[in-house]
């Protein structure tokens, strides 16, 4: 009995500490079940991990996780579950672990309730942060999708010093192994171990260089896209790639090509933007990008390529406005943009350049009206542009045009005399500010010889003289008094009876270009 009566008091205090501990034990499990929603939550993506960790050791961590642990953690999972990466704003501004389940109305309200102000506060900073971003997304582009530039690879441009036959050479290999040169008819001359100049589609000079580079025949066959070595090749003179199914994006590096000439990429598939680094080819003459994807608005550093002659973008996405730069090319002599997405008005520093071939703006959005002298430079290659109201006519310029009336003996010429502006008259347009700039006559009307009005010389503003009709109606000798238009730029006077000798003030034309 006595064994009995001691085993029960032992039990007892057995049980009572076996118990003690096990509340301990609960309590403890329970201070530490606060912290593990977070854990799982943070570990759904490598960044919540990682962002996790400095939350967890401040002191809203602790009274978030003790309030609601479970609505937070199933929120943080299935947002990041359909988020992916969750929510990046809260996290970059230090919030708390349940930062991602107060993006959510209801949880928001009851985890706000049991916090301090500044949580609450941190409750409304999402939808402040978010609320500009939204409105500032459509006029971050108003001129259409932004184009941004790749930026040349230093680790494979070299310096026209470093560069070589053998540089030459891988670059081609580049080329070759970037556009499925398997696939090329006549590719079996490639990285055999005939010279590169045997190479099909290429010329080297005398020193080896590459100077003319032609992919061969790449109709129907398999898309590649340009490597940035092609930028090494420094003596390139011409580059032509044109139907071949090329695409992504044209390498900047391309304005390294210093001595380029030509560069003809027609009728592929390249997009983006056209990289301002083409500005830097000064001796560039051909620029024919027709047919490709490209988008953006051109960059004004086109119109550092003084040497241009040939630009054709038409059948792009180009939009936005033209640059005015695009003034400064001087020796243009065909410029097509149509079939782009370009809008605004056309500069007027495009009136000045003396475009002998084409201009073509249609299909596109432009705006406003185009001068009585662009319109008529255009003529039905142009956009659906109205012509500007006729401006109040020169004094200077009108008496001159009646004096050349009069010598002509009075021809019938259509809308000559009479109330109607000069620009209205035939053969004749005029600026913006009623100069006279084009005198293009057709002497069908003439029914003798006739000489050139000596006053001809009197139109300052003239650029472009043209009298032929192919009836030899003008005879005897040219009036030294033409040397005196020094804003001329065009001068024909084909198919007539003239004689005597070129009168040497004509030397003093200095922006002439056609002769």
């Amino acid at each position: 009995m006595r064994s009995t009566r001691a085993f029960h008091p032992f039990t007892r205090s057995s049980i009572a500490a076996f118990l003690f501990l096990a509340a301990v034990v609960i309590l403890l499990a329970a201070g530490c079940g606060g912290e593990e929603p977070a854990s799982p939550g943070g570990d759904a993506t490598p960044q919540g991990t990682a962002e996790s960790r400095p939350r967890e050791s401040g002191p809203r961590t602790s009274s978030a996780s003790t309030n609601t642990p479970e609505p937070t953690a199933q929120a943080t999972s299935q947002q990041r579950s359909t988020a992916g990466a969750g929510t990046p704003e809260p996290t970059r501004r230090g919030q708390s672990g349940t930062a991602p389940s107060q993006t959510e109305q209801p949880a928001a309200t009851t985890t706000a309730g049991g916090q301090s102000g500044g949580t609450a506060a941190q409750n409304e900073e999402p939808a402040t942060t978010v609320a500009p971003e939204a409105t500032m997304e459509p006029t971050a582009t108003p001129a259409g999708p932004e184009c941004p530039q790749r930026q040349p690879a230093p680790n494979v441009m070299l310096s026209a010093a470093q560069t070589s036959p053998e540089t030459d050479k891988e670059a081609l290999i580049a080329l070759f192994n970037a556009t499925n040169g398997e696939s090329w008819d006549g590719s079996g001359t490639w990285l055999g171990r005939a010279p590169i100049g045997e190479w099909e589609g290429i010329t080297t000079n005398d020193q080896g260089r590459v100077i003319t580079l032609r992919i061969p025949n790449l109709y129907f066959r398999m898309p590649g896209v340009l490597p940035s070595e092609l930028g090494n090749l420094t003596s390139l003179v011409s580059l032509e790639i044109s139907g071949s199914g090329f695409d992504g994006n044209l390498p900047p590096e391309l304005g390294n090509l210093a001595n380029l000439q030509r560069l003809d990429l027609n009728n592929n598939k390249f997009s983006g933007c056209v990289p301002p680094e083409l500005g830097n080819l000064a001796n560039l003459q051909w620029l024919d990008l027709t047919g490709n994807e490209l988008s953006g608005e051109l960059p004004p550093e086109l119109g550092n390529l003084a040497n241009l002659q040939w630009l054709s973008l038409t059948g792009n996405e180009l939009g936005g406005e033209l640059p005015p730069e695009l003034g400064n090319l001087s020796n243009l002599q065909r410029l097509d943009l149509s079939d782009n997405q370009f809008s605004g008005q056309i500069p007027t520093e495009l009136e000045d350049l003396f475009i002998k071939e084409e201009t073509i703006f249609w299909g596109n959005n432009f705006s406003g009206c185009i001068s009585d002298y662009f319109s008529d430079l255009m003529g039905t290659r142009g956009s659906d542009l109205e012509r500007c109201d006729l401006p109040p006519d020169h004094p200077g310029d009108t008496a001159t045009l009646i004096e050349v009336y009069e010598a002509w003996g009075s021809p019938d010429l259509f809308n000559w005399l009479g109330r109607n502006p000069i620009g209205a008259w035939q053969g004749v347009s005029v600026d913006s500010s009623g100069r006279v700039v084009a005198l293009r006559l057709g002497l069908h009307q003439v029914t003798q010889k006739i000489e050139i009005p000596p006053m001809l010389g009197n139109l300052s503003s003239l650029r472009l003289l043209k009298i032929t009709d192919g009836n030899y109606y003008l005879h005897g000798e040219i009036p030294p008094e033409l040397g005196n238009l020094s804003n001329l730029q065009g001068l024909n006077l084909s198919y007539n009876d003239l004689s005597g000798e070129i009168p040497p003030e004509l030397g003093n034309l200095t922006n002439l270009q056609e002769l």
